[in-house]
Parts: C-alpha cells; structure tokens; sequence
C-alpha cells in the first residue's frame, strides 16, 4: 500500500497542547499524517501550524494510541463550525504503525 493512502475513521480522539484539552474526531489516517476535527473553541495559539500537540486516539478496541503531533495546517469551516487540522505524526511508534496498518 502506498504511504499515502488515506484511511477514513471516525475515532474519537483527545488533541492536548500546552495544558489544555480539547475532544475531537479523527476523519483520516495515513502513514504520515492526521486529519482532525475539534470544537472551535480551541485557540489560535494552540491551533497554529507548527504548534505541537499530543494527540490520544481512542478506537473502538479499547486500547488508546498516543501520538506526538505537529499542525501542517489548519482552518475553520464557517460559520463558526469545527476546526479541521492536518497534523504530521512526529513519532510513528511501533504502536501507530500497527494501529495504522490494522485500519480496513
């Protein structure tokens, strides 16, 4: 399968930067990259590209995958709807390579 494949989830994740946590969705996964949706409510600050995040994927199975992030880009969908984020994976663990190649 080629690296940029994109698998279509909807999981629920955690998106934690700085101190603060913010709940979301997980739309899309790849190899190298997440697309996220969160609540708008999240900062301009936290919701910068470059910005790094910690992100904690909670797939139906039950068992959590954490991932360090970084922002590619992000934009809000109007008006005044979800903040939809694609961020880089930092740290493909063991663990994201297995939950990545165990998506259908």
């Amino acid at each position: 399968m080629s690296p940029l494949s994109k698998k279509i989830v909807r999981y629920k994740v955690e998106l934690i930067s700085n101190k603060e946590t913010y709940p979301g969705f997980v739309e899309t996964v790849s190899e190298e990259d997440i697309c996220l949706s969160v609540p708008p409510t999240m900062s301009e600050a936290d919701s910068s590209p470059g910005r790094l995040f910690r992100l904690v994927i909670n797939p139906p199975s039950g068992e959590s995958v954490n991932l360090n992030c970084k922002i590619k880009w992000s934009y809000k969908t109007p008006p005044g709807g979800l903040l939809n984020i694609i961020a880089e994976v930092t740290d493909p663990f063991p663990t994201f390579k297995t939950f990545y190649q165990s998506l259908h």
